[in-house]
């Protein structure tokens, strides 16, 4: 008994041993005084289908530490899409439990519940880099480094109420719905573009896109493509627009109906049917110059006056309607001869677009063209992750080092201070439609 007991004994004092030497480690590593990540969330108790955001926030003293995340979290039963992050972290000033520290917003997550009960977010996680302070030798010490995770967040979403009304599709949210066109009078022939836009605050991304319908006489030039304004997590409104391109083949005044959309309201805990206006379209005949028809005979005994001409005169008439023809060309290959002279010579001016789209803009449809080519969340993406999910497209190399380098050069202008230059506006305008272009051809 004396000997097992002793052995007994030496084992449990190695484990604690070891216990102790590692939580000093983990400690003098990342202690929870130093450096922690919390996670909060707008809203615990959503129905099914409202959006809620989710808050990763880095909480740091003296240094702020390089980051990279090591772990996506898990959702069970949510939709997940993150925020577009942004480039340059800010950090404030906060006081915690009486000490100082610096915060930073890491990353935002938007969530819809999909199903109801207690939905569970976990195991986020962040890789950070701690520099040490220099020893007495002066040497730059490696950097610490630890994986730290944040808090589980519990979400209880509420199932809907019922009766579901019929036609309800999904939407959750307080929304408000318009049909435009671009053009109300057309002639036939020529295409207009018809819209119907969701705007206001809730799911826009997880229910389907309303259906668009015309009437006959008309055909469908190009295939309905939803356009999310969806960027800032902060923004009080967000919108939807669905646009079909038609063009009319036949003349007269077309209604397009009114679209309706049918909503829950979680802020008032009501099901409601929204509905547009109805816009009408005047389709006008093709844009061809009619010439007035003459009769093909005039009353007898009335000589035709109009038509009779002498033919000396016609004939001198054409040789100088000839004439004029030819001096015509000849001035117009001189003029064009000129100037193809002057812009050799001339040093090469950029061109300089009638409309510009800002730098947002530009980042908008370069996600855009990428979510076309089967990459659902590349705002969400790292720069690495962004070129494996090319190079699995078979998207060339050269192709993909452009945009990621284009995506920097919009950061930066969207986030550096002041007024970005038009010559710099212009510069990305150009780089971003060879970019998509580019992308359009896959290796």
């Amino acid at each position: 008994m004396r000997k097992g007991s002793s052995l007994w004994l030496l084992l449990v004092t190695i484990i604690l041993t070891a216990g102790v030497a590692q939580a000093k480690s983990v400690s003098k590593a990342t202690p929870r005084e130093q450096l922690y990540i919390d996670a909060t969330i707008d809203n615990r108790t959503p129905y099914v289908g409202q959006e809620v955001l989710l808050t990763y926030t880095l909480f740091f003293s003296d240094i702020a530490p390089r980051i990279s995340d090591t772990g996506k979290a898990e959702h069970a039963g949510l939709w997940v899409q993150e925020v577009t992050p942004e480039r340059y972290i800010r950090s404030t000033a906060e006081v915690v439990n009486g000490k100082d520290y610096r915060k930073a917003v890491i990353k935002r997550l938007r969530l819809v519940p999909i199903q109801a009960g207690k939905l569970t977010v976990t195991n986020y996680r962040l890789r950070c880099f701690l520099p040490q302070t220099p020893g007495p030798s002066m040497e730059n010490l490696k950097d610490i480094e630890s994986v730290i995770t944040a808090p589980a967040i519990v979400i209880d979403a509420k199932p809907l109420p019922n009766p579901v009304p019929q036609g309800f599709s999904g939407a959750v949210g307080k929304f408000s719905i318009s049909l435009a066109t671009d053009r109300y009078l057309v002639h036939a022939g020529e295409p207009v573009a018809i819209s119907v836009k969701i705007s206001g605050k809730g799911n826009l991304k997880t229910f389907p896109p309303v259906a668009l319908s015309y009437p006959k006489g008309f055909s469908q030039l190009a295939p309905a493509v939803p356009t999310v304004l969806q960027d800032d997590a902060g923004r009080a409104e967000e919108a939807v627009t669905t646009q079909i391109t038609l063009v009319p083949e036949q003349t007269g005044t077309f209604s397009f109906r009114p679209v309706s959309l049918t909503a829950f309201d979680p802020w008032t805990g009501r099901y409601e049917t929204l509905t547009s206006d109805e816009v009408n379209v005047t389709v006008l005949p093709g844009n061809v110059m009619m010439n007035s028809a003459l009769p093909d005979s005039l009353p007898a005994g009335m000589p035709d006056e109009r038509a009779w001409m002498p033919p000396v005169a016609m004939i001198a008439m054409a040789a100088g309607f000839v004439l004029l023809i030819a001096i015509l060309y000849l001035v117009g290959a001189r003029q064009r001869k000129q100037r193809a002279e002057s812009v050799k010579s001339a040093p090469e001016q950029p061109s300089e677009p009638v409309a510009m789209d800002s730098a947002e803009s530009l980042r908008r449809r370069l996600y855009e063209t990428l979510r076309s080519l089967g990459i659902p969340n590349p705002a969400g993406m790292t720069s690495l992750q962004l070129k494996k999910a090319l190079t699995v497209r078979n998207i060339k190399p050269e192709y993909s080092e452009a945009l990621l380098e284009l995506l920097k050069k919009i950061d930066h202008a969207v986030y550096t201070p002041g007024t970005t230059s038009r010559e710099s506006i212009e510069k990305l305008n150009r780089n971003t439609n060879k970019v998509i272009e580019s992308l359009s051809k896959r290796a």
